[in-house]
């Protein structure tokens, strides 16, 4: 039996398209939907300077050994760019290089302590904390 080619548009239930036409349809749409949507690593950072990028989402600093520095770009090239930065475990300081809602290079000092910003496409915005 022949395969049968694929829909351009949905054929919403006419009589005379087969059932398998219309579920494998919905079948590779929503597949295509899932692709589409980003994926987002966990970063796990020990030591040294990092600067994040678009795919970064959640970076968790072990300052054990050292403390970890992140150094924030520009917020115009980074328009949208939500990152949780958090402290996981040291005595040593996770160092922000930037600034966030008006506060000159903050720091992350405490045990398991986050922060959540976003860029506006004008400055670093801190949505959360704990």
């Amino acid at each position: 039996m022949p395969v049968p080619p694929l829909l351009a548009r949905p054929p919403y239930n006419r009589r005379d398209v087969p059932r398998e036409y219309q579920q494998g349809w919905w079948g590779t749409e929503l597949g295509n939907i899932q692709r589409a949507i980003p994926t987002f690593a966990i970063l796990r950072l020990t030591n040294g300077t990092y600067t994040p990028v678009a795919t970064d989402r959640t970076i968790l600093c072990d300052c054990t050994g050292s403390g970890v520095t992140i150094v924030l770009q520009d917020p115009a090239r980074q328009q949208g760019l939500e990152l949780i930065i958090k402290k996981v475990a040291g005595t040593n300081a996770v160092s922000i290089i930037g600034t966030i809602d008006s506060t000159v290079n903050p720091s992350l000092t405490s045990p398991f302590e986050s922060m959540t910003i976003q860029s506006d496409g004008q400055q670093w915005l801190k949505l959360a904390s704990t």
